[in-house]
C-alpha cells in the first residue's frame, strides 16, 4: 500500500464522518446525533428548568405530559400541561393534542380546553389555541423550545423527571 493511497483514503474517510456528523444535527443546539427516534424522546413528563417570556426570566411550578398515539402517521400525540404560579397560587391545567412539522424541526400545540383555579374553585373552558415552538434541543433528557410573535417571545427550558 503506498503513502498516495493511505492519504487519499484518509482523506475521503474524514470527509465521510464531517459530512455525515453535519448532517445529522437537525437542532441548533443539539445533539449532533441520537438513534432514538425525535417522537420517542418528546413522551413523557418534561418539567420547565427555564422560563423567559418578552425578556423576563422566572420560573413556575410547570410540568408537561406528552403520549403519542400509537400507529399515527406523522409523530403525535396528547398533552396535558400543569403550572402552579408561584408568585399567586393559581393552578392552571391545559389539555389538548401536538404534532411536530413535517421537517421536525417545529412543535406544534392545539390546545383544547383548560382547567384552571385562581382561588375561587376550579373552571372548565374550552379553547381553540394554536401554539407553534421551535425546537432548539432535543434529547432523551433535555427539551428547549423558543416561540417568536409580533408582541410576544419565549423560551422554555425542560429536563424530563
Amino acid at each position: 500500500m503506498s503513502f498516495r493511497s493511505v492519504n487519499i483514503s484518509s482523506i475521503l474517510l474524514v470527509s465521510l464522518f464531517l459530512v455525515f456528523t453535519v448532517s445529522c444535527k437537525k437542532y441548533e443546539d443539539g445533539p449532533m446525533f441520537n438513534l432514538k427516534s425525535k417522537a420517542k424522546r418528546l413522551v413523557g413528563v418534561w418539567r420547565a428548568t427555564k422560563q423567559v417570556e418578552n425578556g423576563t426570566e422566572f420560573l413556575n411550578d410547570h410540568t408537561i405530559e406528552l403520549n403519542i398515539l400509537e400507529n399515527a402517521k406523522n409523530p403525535e400525540g396528547t398533552f396535558d400541561t400543569y403550572t402552579l404560579y408561584k408568585s399567586n397560587g393559581a393552578i392552571e391545567e391545559y389539555h389538548g393534542t401536538w404534532e411536530l412539522s413535517k421537517d421536525k424541526k417545529e412543535f406544534l400545540m392545539y390546545y383544547n380546553s383548560v382547567d384552571y383555579n385562581y382561588g375561587q374553585g376550579w373552571k372548565y373552558t374550552t379553547l381553540a389555541y394554536t401554539s407553534t415552538q421551535r425546537i432548539k434541543r432535543l434529547t432523551s433528557d433535555d427539551l428547549w423550545l423558543e416561540e417568536h410573535s409580533d408582541n410576544y417571545d419565549l423560551y422554555l427550558e425542560y429536563k424530563k423527571d
